[in-house]
């Protein structure tokens, strides 16, 4: 078994494709993660509204710096690992690593999944929200959303966590193999349903917010609420339409890629995952996007009555 893959690494080690490409992706990672740090600690995320789901986008802004970080430095020691002679990759490893990035990339999607529930909420009931909303909920719910994507996502990588007790030695860092095929396919197809819920989600967002028609007896802070989610989803539709294309993008060339290219040699498969994975470097355009709406235009004040009216509601 070693032999075997001692010479699919030699193969990997001369191919200069492979080595150009892997040196990319780890600039781009790392240039990422200190791009969204500076971004954050300089600006904040005061380019959002409310308290809440400024909570929320904090959570989904360390999700990326993180999983930036872990694919950086991931390419980075591949590109190192291969100036050595068969130097392999216990499996073990790539579950501590590629695998925790992968949970980071799950994660921050279902926080922009939990933003997204907030608003269309908020959206429906604008004085309930208004009068209710709590920073304690917020913080709960990203935990929520964080805790749970990284367990399902180990479990399902490590086939029900079995994988962390068996000694598996791989040429090359691919977090796909026999053994947990399964359940890699089913995390890609939970990605893919649940960016599809999230857009519709947003869709509603925007049917609520630009299309119906205002009551003219709305208050005014239920009219703030309103003027408050209109900036927040508008701020949020590039952020959420691009991780979503992005996301089915490498989530669906995953899925099909055995279906396509019928008996692949292992160099080609790891090409392809290290082509297809564009999702890895959604936080570099993230920061492009945050940059542009920080230039827009100042945010608008409240009434100055509103808190005199919210403490009379």
């Amino acid at each position: 078994m070693n032999a075997s893959q001692c010479a699919i690494f030699h193969e990997l080690s001369v191919n200069l494709d492979y080595h150009v490409l892997i040196a990319i992706k780890s600039g781009l990672c790392l240039a990422a993660a200190i791009r969204v740090s500076k971004q954050w600690k300089s600006y904040g995320v005061r380019f959002l509204v409310h308290s809440n789901t400024k909570i929320l986008f904090r959570f989904y802004y360390l999700l990326n710096i993180h999983y930036s970080l872990v694919f950086g430095f991931l390419f980075l020691g591949e590109f190192v690992r291969l100036r050595f002679d068969c130097f392999l990759v216990d499996f073990r490893y790539l579950l501590l690593t590629r695998c925790v990035g992968i949970s980071s990339i799950v994660a921050s999607h279902h926080v922009i999944l939990v933003i997204s529930f907030e608003r269309l909420y908020s959206s429906f009931f604008p004085a309930h929200f208004e009068r209710n909303s709590s920073k304690s909920l917020a913080v709960f719910l990203a935990l929520t959303a964080t805790i749970s994507s990284y367990a399902y996502s180990i479990m399902k990588l490590s086939d029900d966590f079995r994988l962390f007790y068996a000694e598996i030695l791989l040429a090359f860092p691919n977090p796909k193999i026999p053994q947990n095929q399964e359940g890699f396919d089913a995390l890609m197809r939970t990605m893919v349903v649940s960016t599809f819920i999230s857009l519709i989600m947003f869709l509603i967002d925007l049917r609520m917010n630009f299309f119906r028609k205002s009551s003219s007896l709305s208050s005014l802070a239920v009219s703030y609420q309103i003027s408050e989610n209109r900036r927040i989803v508008l701020t949020l539709l590039p952020i959420e339409l691009t991780e979503a294309m992005l996301g089915f993008i490498t989530s669906f060339a995953q899925l099909a890629f055995g279906k396509f290219i019928p008996n692949p040699t292992p160099i080609e498969h790891q090409m392809f995952l290290e082509l297809s994975t564009i999702v890895q470097h959604f936080p570099l355009i993230l920061s492009f996007i945050v940059q542009y709406s920080m230039k827009q235009s100042p945010l608008p004040s409240p009434p100055i009555n509103m808190s005199l009216e919210r403490l009379y509601s």
